[in-house]
């Protein structure tokens, strides 16, 4: 007894006490005096043997949870086409380059659920639909603008002109947006010629010189910096009375989920790439 309290670091006292605790807590007699010194009852012996295989599932099962942390580095984003398609890999250049990402195309609204239902982890948007079990945290701003083809596009009309605007509805909005472009179209009318589900055949019927659309400017910065003179798309002018507004982003979390570090190092490239446009 002293020798075995001496490997645990305990008095002998201590560890007299403790297995007289365990006896009463099994209700089983656990070692018996023999002579001069003590022996280890069958019972004993059957609970030795199933406490260390007992021991090892635990190491096992905390080696497993450790290396499954160690090696689970994902990211799970949810938003709509004008992030994913001009802007996710700016963000995810470098600082998840170790990362496996998967990132969900989802209107406003469907993007909401879709971190309720824990699809994904984090959304990107700037048509916020409230939920209660989610929290939207604002990043950043971006602006929005009129964009075609200088060349081919007449705008001293703007009502004239033909627009391309997403084909999906928004409903719940705050804002009272009714567009997943957020134009206003209650106050500001406009030639809706061409509706379209993806943003980038919006985009191609302006290189083609079709129609014009409303959108933010770093998406077509960004949009510039990829295509040749020629099929670059230029800002032209609102009608009269409308500002070219800002709009704010925000990142969408679970409020039961903590404000992680990817969270935070998203935020801070969103605020880089749209600051340094």
């Amino acid at each position: 007894m002293r020798e075995a309290a001496k490997l645990l670091h305990i008095s002998h006292s201590g560890l007299s006490k403790s297995i007289k605790v365990l006896e009463d807590e099994l209700g089983v007699r656990l070692l018996v005096p023999d002579g001069r010194g003590i022996a280890i009852t069958d019972k004993g012996r059957d609970v030795y043997q199933k406490g260390m295989l007992l021991l090892a599932e635990e190491k096992s099962f905390l080696e497993a949870i450790k290396g499954n942390i160690n090696q689970c580095k994902e990211i799970r984003i949810g938003t709509f086409e004008v992030f994913s398609t001009y802007f996710l890999g700016e963000v995810l250049d470098k600082d998840f380059s170790d990362f496996t990402v998967l990132c969900r195309e989802r209107v406003p609204g469907e993007l909401e659920e879709s971190l309720v239902k824990r699809e994904v982890d984090i959304g990107i948007t700037y048509i916020p639909i409230p939920n209660p079990e989610l929290e939207f945290l604002k990043i950043t701003s971006v602006r929005m603008g009129i964009y075609g083809r200088s060349d081919k596009v007449d705008t001293e009309d703007i009502h004239s002109v033909p627009f391309a605007a997403p084909a999906i509805p928004v409903d719940g909005s705050p804002t009272q947006v009714k567009g997943l472009d957020g134009w206003p179209d209650d106050k500001f009318p406009r030639n809706l010629k061409y509706k379209v589900d993806m943003m980038e055949t919006a985009l191609e019927l302006c290189r083609l010189g079709k129609c014009v659309m409303y959108i933010p400017s770093f998406v077509i910065r960004l949009h510039n910096k990829k295509y040749k003179k020629e099929f670059q798309l230029s800002e032209f002018p609102t009608p009269t009375g409308m500002k070219n507004k800002e709009t704010p982003v925000y990142l969408v979390k679970r409020r039961a989920s903590s404000e992680s570090t990817e969270i935070k190092k998203i935020a801070a490239k969103l605020r880089q790439i749209v600051s340094s446009l």
